[in-house]
């Protein structure tokens, strides 16, 4: 098994959360549809939410690199809030999925459980977090 230390696991999120690096300007967007999400997923598998007042965020500021109840180096960003506006037509959201600036997928999660949009001010607020060893393959 292959052990990387947590200095260099700190150091490894550092460089990717600096100004140019891959998590450097990540946008959140809602998904609507109702997809597995695997490692082979792209951001054309989502179908992105569209209700009225709904836009993708804001790039994604980052926290200081921390370490989890895991021991797995971990960024927490800025919440990113989704308010629905006036002329509401319901809908169902799934979950979140960030892209980078060219609209390539970069993560995505699924809510625990789908979240309908029916009303004015109905909101949702997504808090990305991104894990050093998050992923899970198989051989």
């Amino acid at each position: 098994m292959l052990v990387t230390t947590k200095l260099a696991s700190h150091a490894q999120l550092d460089a990717l959360k600096a100004v140019s690096g891959p998590l450097d300007g990540l946008i959140v967007k809602l998904f609507t549809n109702s997809l597995t999400i695997d490692h082979d997923s792209v951001a054309g598998d989502f179908t992105e939410a569209t209700f009225d007042g709904y836009a993708a965020s804001t790039a994604i500021a980052w926290g200081a690199t921390h370490f989890n109840a895991n021991n797995k180096a971990q960024l927490v960003g800025d919440t990113k809030q989704f308010t629905a506006g006036a002329s509401v037509a319901s809908e169902t959201v799934q979950g979140y999925f960030v892209v980078d600036g060219s609209g390539d997928l970069v993560f995505a999660e699924r809510f625990d459980s789908p979240v309908t949009i029916s009303e004015e001010h109905d909101a949702i607020s997504v808090v990305p977090v991104y894990t050093l060893g998050s992923l899970t393959t198989s051989a």
